[in-house]
């Protein structure tokens, strides 16, 4: 017997496919479902806590990127064994899933629970003062970070995807580029910086290709660092971003580094696969392996 739960965000209308695979499974008799509705922020992070503590097979995020972020979170607080992480797409942001295959049916989904189709992916880790956070997508640190912090304050007024382009336009007339000095075993950057990027995954930013060489299983976290360029140029090189493409550019570097330190002059945000995490300085890891995914 598999106990398999659902976690949803209760902010958005369960897809036709996602219910007839939610009722599939609870009329599996190989199953014990359970069957979670936030209502809260971080209230993904308890529910998958709670029953990783419980001993839950597989939990599945039904959502977008901030469900699959706290229910990630939530797992990987508990420090013995670890469920099954399993995605089914139902919200606005779902960048990480743009190059994740999909479940079709009810069907698939059963089977692979119960031939166990699993991958070991990567997952990031952020640390700083103010403790650990966990990323399976993208994290980053300046511009990106700080439209975050705006988006986050207008969620009450304006919602779904206007709501994000609303606070890229507010950000780029109030953000400041800051001092960042960024280290690692073999590289040091300390100058005006626009951003930096920590990829596990490729896609951010609502179909941004930020790095189109991050994988999330190849054991690497992909860095990539835009300097001192303008806004303007930021704009200039959407649509290579959009395409996919790498930037030619002298303030643009990409890396491969699993341990890297920021310390800014000023507190500067960082955001995890799409939510805040702290405005204080960073150690970013990767995590080899760090949790099974659910496969079609």
């Amino acid at each position: 017997m598999k106990t398999i739960v659902f976690i949803i965000n209760a902010n958005h209308s369960i897809s036709s496919l996602n219910q007839r695979i939610i009722n599939a499974c609870e009329q599996q008799s190989e199953f014990t479902t359970r069957t979670y509705f936030t209502n809260h922020p971080k209230h993904a992070v308890e529910i998958a806590k709670q029953q990783t503590n419980e001993n839950a097979d597989v939990i599945v995020a039904v959502g977008g990127d901030g469900t699959i972020h706290e229910t990630l979170n939530g797992i990987l607080s508990v420090h013995n064994k670890k469920p099954l992480l399993a995605i089914l797409p139902n919200g606005t942001g779902n960048d990480f899933m743009r190059t994740r295959q999909h479940f079709k049916n009810p069907q698939q989904f059963i089977h692979a629970v119960l031939s166990n189709k699993i991958e070991s992916i990567d997952i990031g880790q952020i640390t700083s003062s103010s403790g650990i956070h966990y990323f399976i997508n993208i994290a980053d640190i300046g511009f990106g970070g700080a439209v975050i912090h705006t988006l986050a304050k207008q969620r009450k007024i304006v919602g779904g995807k206007f709501a994000y382009s609303l606070a890229i336009l507010k950000t780029f007339f109030t953000y400041k580029k800051t001092v960042l000095k960024i280290s690692t075993p073999g590289f040091m950057h300390e100058s005006a910086t626009f951003m930096a990027i920590f990829c596990n995954g490729s896609i951010f930013g609502s179909g941004l290709t930020i790095h189109p060489g991050a994988k999330v299983n190849d054991g690497q976290l992909n860095v990539v660092i835009i300097g001192n360029v303008s806004l303007l140029d930021y704009l200039r090189y959407l649509p290579k971003l959009k395409k996919g493409k790498f930037i030619h550019h002298p303030e643009v570097h990409y890396l491969e580094y699993n341990e890297i330190t920021v310390e800014s002059q000023t507190p500067q945000w960082t955001e995890t696969d799409g939510e805040i995490a702290t405005n204080e300085n960073i150690k970013v890891t990767l995590i080899p392996n760090g949790i099974e995914l659910l496969l079609p």
